[in-house]
């Protein structure tokens, strides 16, 4: 049956109707950065992404890479191909791939390096034309800093060591001169000496104990393995000292480089230089710093049998975080040392009855460097944006 002409042009008409309301539609959604995923072949627009981004809708990346397939399909672990699309320079580029770094850390972290190593060559190879406008002197810094803060949140300290030393190698390296970069290899450093540590491979008392009831011997060669790895150890933490206190002799990183120091003189059982470094820092309105610093003071303390003052340093910590467990242990131990067993009771009962969380306490986060500061300075780079 054939249509009638007015049934045919009325048809058309509709279509084109219904054709231009979808594009009106797909724009207002690109503006309020939704309609960034191409549903019928699952794939991500990063156009689209891009376009949202410049818009200043920072959130798009967040609610549109909520899965590790949303990564695969929108070129995150190509990195040829996603620095052919990157192209010519452009701030919020940068800046997008740094934000899809971020997300991918807790969604997709297989892609975080990639990502933040094509972004780094991409800010890298480009670093002449930013130079030109100190504003984006001040964002390849900011950018390098939290790129870096990323890895390191990740507790991946030889891609921290990769990183800077590509930036090093970069014939443009004066431009990533950064005097926060010399704590960021010493922190990498920190993270490979404390997962090194062989104290979770001691033997315990106990356990030495009962070898010994039952006449067994170890032998000589883990005897031997056992010394290796506490001497490696101990070597590690030597060197560990030297870098932090090259970072101490800057003013921008001086107070965390000692309160860092005076942990790793607390590890190779130098409690009293540990509070000589801890007198020196001044944590000024940095309130996990103060954390660290009060909750080493507490560990040196300890170690000397002085719990009274151990106690107080503790208290400090709690000050700073009130619900800090590892403080507060750190405290019921103290005040049980120091005979003061029925307060040290009444606290482990509290933190047994407790729901902190790791955010509460940032000892948990003390060995992801300056994976804390991120958010503030991805605002600010994001502030930076022309």
């Amino acid at each position: 049956m054939f249509r009638s002409p007015t049934r045919t042009s009325n048809g058309q008409r509709g279509l084109r109707v219904l054709i231009a309301c979808g594009l009106v539609l797909t724009s207002g959604f690109i503006a309020e950065g939704i309609g960034v995923q191409d549903r019928g072949r699952h794939a991500v627009n990063l156009d689209a992404v891009l376009l949202a981004y410049r818009a200043g809708d920072f959130g798009v990346v967040a609610r549109t890479f909520t899965r590790s397939p949303d990564f695969h399909r929108a070129l995150a672990g190509d990195g040829l191909r996603l620095e052919q699309w990157l192209g010519t320079w452009e701030p919020g580029k940068a800046l997008l791939v740094l934000d899809l770094a971020d997300v991918s850390t807790t969604v997709a972290p297989q892609y975080t390096r990639t990502l933040l190593g094509v972004g780094r060559r991409y800010v890298t190879n480009h670093a002449m034309v930013a130079r030109q406008v100190p504003l984006h002197a001040t964002f390849v810094r900011d950018w390098h800093r939290t790129a870096i803060a990323l890895l390191q949140g990740g507790a991946a300290s030889a891609a921290v060591d990769d990183y800077l030393d590509e930036l090093r190698r970069h014939p443009a390296a004066e431009a990533f001169t950064d005097v926060r970069l010399t704590l960021a290899r010493a922190i990498a450093h920190e993270q490979r000496c404390w997962h090194s540590r062989p104290s979770l491979l001691q033997d315990g008392r106990d356990v030495r104990d009962l070898i010994a009831a039952s006449g067994a011997r170890i032998r000589d060669e883990a005897r031997r393995d056992r010394r290796r790895r506490l001497d490696a150890h101990q070597t590690c933490l030597v060197q560990l000292l030297a870098s932090f206190e090259a970072a101490a002799g800057t003013p921008n990183t001086s107070a965390e480089a000692q309160v860092r120091s005076a942990w790793t003189l607390v590890q190779l059982g130098r409690a009293e230089d540990a509070l000589h470094w801890l007198d020196r820092a001044d944590s000024g309105a940095d309130r996990e710093l103060a954390y660290w610093a009060s909750l080493f003071r507490g560990r040196a303390l300890d170690a000397l049998a002085r719990h009274r003052e151990s106690a107080e340093a503790y208290r400090a910590a709690l000050s700073t975080h009130p619900r800090a467990q590892t403080a507060g242990v750190g405290l019921s131990l103290a005040l049980f040392r120091s005979d003061g067993v029925d307060e040290a009771d009444r606290l482990a009962r509290t933190l047994r009855a407790s729901s902190g969380t790791p955010g509460d306490d940032p000892w948990w986060t003390y060995l992801q460097g300056d994976r804390r500061f991120v958010a503030g300075w991805m605002a600010r780079l994001r502030e930076a944006l022309p």
